[in-house]
């Protein structure tokens, strides 16, 4: 891992980029912003979070109006069955004119003819796309077509407990191997009840186990779980199921990581690794707040070991308009304010992913020198090889449910995988 001071130097001409970056946002954003002098344009903005988010989402609204007086935003939050009530809101005849969107759900809502693209917005705006990370713009891209700015993103890291790791003697590396983090896994294991054990896994409070945590594995190996070209399973492919087995093995056959019932028991991996039950755990950046708030808790990150390459796992969440938006050129003003520095200033506050801007992400707003994880830029290394699950399948809802229930009789330990593979393909 590279030393705080190191990165800092690294990173510091980071920050003259995001000033500069920051001036040209507001000659766009500006541009072409209606006249002081017309009556005020309503625009609804849906959103899904929890109070945090919601008084931070105010807070930006209550900015835009300011320096956008012409334009009033009426921020409706939804904080259950999103996507249901969107769409519901959108066949009905009274859809917002811009609403939060994870980009899994872009290929469902353009099918549909619910989202307007943004490319002539952008063009004649001047936004500048080649700020964004390559993994956002392939998230909110369908068919050729942007239809989104982000929100925040984060790929999938290992975090880990620096004093569990001083007690065994232990050094975290962004460049272990499968069999190199298998062995210290080993090492960080206990094997009594109760733990600690050396991997969390990733199971949740509920005992369930969702399949995305086995994509960066099978990645990493050469394999895919469904061809994207020919749409034929490939579960049972010899690169996928290596991969399968050996993140199956930490729990059933080497044991230094839960099973779903045991981590249930202690509230979920999350919950393990945060009460130092585990040594390590992957995750995305969402752990980083509830890791912070753990008074004894050390911990830092860095990147997912490697097989044949690397390769993570990265969850878009951005903003679109739909296509029945009654105003929207003034949806775009607003939309670009919150894809801008203004609304990706709350990203790192709220502790909710990466930024999807590259000059704010390499910047100490989001890298945080002082605070942990001091690996932060972890995370943007790490995402220069993430990937986006591939939810532009064909039925990929469908046999992602599939995958999931099969798995559970796996991660439970009732059944071998061997026995699972078969109904799962």
């Amino acid at each position: 891992m590279r030393g705080m001071a190191g990165r800092t130097r690294r990173f510091a001409t980071r920050a003259v980029v995001l000033a500069v970056t920051a001036s040209l946002f507001v000659g766009w954003v500006w541009a072409g912003a209606p006249a002081a002098s017309q009556a005020p344009v309503t625009i609804t903005f849906t959103y899904w979070g929890n109070p945090e988010m919601d008084a931070a989402f105010l807070k930006l609204v209550e900015e835009f109006e300011k320096s956008h007086p012409a334009i009033k935003v009426n921020p409706v939050r939804i904080p259950s069955k999103y996507y249901d009530k969107l769409m519901t809101m959108i066949a009905g005849g009274t859809a917002p004119d811009v609403a939060m969107l994870a980009f899994s759900e872009v290929p469902r809502f353009v099918e549909a003819g619910a989202l307007a693209p943004i490319d002539g917005f952008v063009a004649e705006s001047g936004y500048p796309k080649h700020d964004l990370f390559p993994v956002v713009i392939e998230g909110f891209s369908y068919n050729g077509k942007l239809y989104g700015l982000p929100r925040s993103f984060s790929p999938f890291v290992l975090y880990y407990n620096k004093k569990m790791f001083q007690e065994r003697g232990l050094t975290a590396s962004s460049d272990w191997t499968w069999a190199e983090f298998l062995e210290v896994a080993k090492k960080a294991t206990t094997f009594r009840p109760g733990g600690p054990w050396g991997f969390a896994g990733n199971i949740e409070e509920d005992g369930v186990f969702y399949p995305e945590w086995l994509f960066p594995f099978v990645w990493q190996n050469g394999g895919e779980v469904v061809d994207p070209v020919r749409l034929v399973s490939r579960v049972m492919a010899p690169e996928t199921k290596e991969a399968i087995a050996f993140y199956v093995d930490l729990f059933q056959k080497h044991k230094v990581a839960p099973t779903s019932v045991q981590a249930q028991t202690y509230g979920g991996s999350d919950a393990m690794f945060l009460s130092g039950r585990a040594a390590m755990i992957m995750e995305s950046y969402v752990l980083v707040a509830s890791a912070r708030s753990q008074a004894n808790l050390e911990f830092d990150v860095v990147r997912l070991p490697h097989q044949k390459q690397r390769a993570s796992v990265a969850f878009p969440i951005g903003y679109v308009i739909p296509a029945a938006s009654k105003h929207p050129q003034e949806a775009w003003q607003f939309l670009a304010y919150l894809g801008g520095p203004e609304g990706q200033k709350i990203i790192p506050q709220l502790g909710i992913g990466v930024p999807g801007l590259m000059s704010m992400a390499y910047s100490d707003l989001f890298l945080q020198p002082g605070q942990q994880p001091q690996n932060a830029v972890a995370l943007l290394e790490q995402s220069k090889t993430a990937r986006l699950l591939p939810a532009t399948v064909p039925k990929f809802g469908q046999w992602y449910t599939a995958m999931r229930q099969e798995l559970a009789t796996v991660m439970s330990g009732e059944e071998p995988l061997e026995s699972v593979l078969p109904r799962m393909d």
